[in-house]
């Protein structure tokens, strides 16, 4: 099964919850995606 992990950021850094997120994720087993999306991240 795959996990679709959707990122919370301020368009430099992840938020602490999307990382425990895909920690919680990866225990589950299977591919983990993270998606991160916005506009000029850097």
């Amino acid at each position: 099964m795959a996990i679709l992990v959707i990122a919370e950021h301020d368009n430099r850094t992840l938020k602490g919850a999307t990382l425990n997120t895909l920690g919680a994720a990866a225990l589950l087993g299977g591919e983990v995606h993270l998606l991160v999306a916005g506009l000029a991240c850097g």
